[in-house]
């Protein structure tokens, strides 16, 4: 599943960025480019750089690396966001009370608990599950079982759990920090395997490792539901089961289709 950024988190990013005097808006969002970004990061790492204060008190020189962390950090979720904020699902339609869901004649109907107010839950999508294999987030949201908001909040809980590509990379061994950085502040587009992969820092088969010690670092996305009261573990585990049987389906349909993008 791409990466969901919630406005807040972005909105916090573009502050330490470009300043906190900034304006920021939607409209903003819209309008900013990577290149904007990239020039931001560049200007404010030429402020806020460690080596700036060599031979300085040490604790001055532990303030700037703190800072130029929070830069970096800033810097690595507005790129995020530029990179996938194309591909982020539309906000749905809201689901009227009392309408069923369209999925029921297909799929077993998993009902909104009733300890969550109906504004609370807003959000819901209405029309039929996609014929696609998919992953847990977006088969629970097609299948009308968590709202938008509860989506992108569960996202947002998983994603800060776990450690940036660059930081894993760093503390193996296989990228240094320079090395990070230029990562960061290169000319390639994409996510930061992607564009390591590029610079020829890392192979793909140290990103596909990277990547998945990263996803083993997080709580499953079906945790956030259950804890927050929005589905019951019984709930939870059902949706599972039908997710499974539901990737099953679609890629006994088309094998080879689905091992190339196994294979990508």
């Amino acid at each position: 599943m791409s990466v969901v950024f919630k406005a807040s988190e972005v909105f916090d990013a573009c502050r330490v960025l470009f300043g906190p005097d900034i304006h920021l808006s939607y409209e903003f969002l819209d309008y900013l480019q990577t290149s904007g970004a990239r020039s931001a990061y560049r200007q404010r790492a030429k402020e806020v750089h460690p080596d700036l204060v060599n031979g300085e008190d040490e604790s001055l020189r532990e303030q700037h690396a703190q800072m130029f962390h929070q830069l970096a950090e800033a810097f690595e979720i507005v790129t995020g966001f530029l990179d996938t904020r194309l591909i982020a699902p539309t906000q749905p339609h809201t689901r009227p009370q009392g309408r069923q869901s369209s999925n029921a004649a297909a799929e077993e109907k998993t009902e909104p608990p009733k300890s969550r107010s109906s504004e609370d839950r807003s959000g819901y999508y209405r029309g039929g599950v996609p014929a696609r294999p998919m992953e847990i987030g977006l088969y629970l949201y097609y299948r009308g079982a968590v709202g938008y908001r509860d989506l992108m909040e569960a996202l947002l809980w998983q994603r800060k759990q776990r450690p940036s590509v660059g930081s894993i990379a760093r503390r193996w061994g296989w990228l240094s920090s320079e090395q990070v950085q230029s990562v960061l502040l290169g000319a390639q587009v994409g996510r930061f395997g992607a564009r390591a992969v590029d610079m020829d820092l890392l192979t793909p088969f140290q990103v596909q490792t990277l990547l998945y010690f990263q996803r083993c670092r997080q709580q499953r996305l079906g945790d956030y539901f259950v804890e927050q009261k929005i589905l019951t573990a019984e709930q939870m585990d059902r949706l599972v089961a039908q997710l499974a049987d539901h990737n099953r389906r679609f890629r006994s349909r088309d094998p080879q289709r689905h091992a190339q993008r196994a294979a990508s």
